[in-house]
């Protein structure tokens, strides 16, 4: 592309991507340096109350980088690490399993 043919939209459309970039540095940080687990969440039968299975919810850890679990997957996305931390969020989850029930489900 030349320079003559950039247009006031194009700049405007790379600065947006540029501050939404260093907006979610912090996660960059949070990957490289924390720590990531779930929190299990009961899923109750209402007839019943009984517990049928948990939902894993991701949390992270980290002396430099705390910030709420809704934040990390659009940081993700903007940094283009989203297939990776999804991988990371399911293996994160899959191992804190470890702490539920022998029989529960997920």
């Amino acid at each position: 592309m030349h320079a003559a043919s950039i247009t006031s939209d194009d700049w405007a459309s790379a600065a947006v991507r540029a501050k939404s970039e260093v907006r979610a540095l912090w996660f960059a940080d949070l990957l490289k340096g924390g720590e990531f687990f779930a929190k299990f969440q009961p899923i109750a039968d209402l007839e019943n109350g009984d517990v049928i299975g948990y939902e894993g919810l991701l949390r992270a850890h980290s002396e430099s980088a705390s910030r709420p679990s809704a934040e990390m997957f659009p940081a993700a996305r903007v940094l283009r690490v989203e297939r990776p931390f999804e991988l990371l969020s399911w293996l994160s989850v899959l191992e804190s399993a470890a702490t539920l029930p022998r029989d529960s489900r997920l």
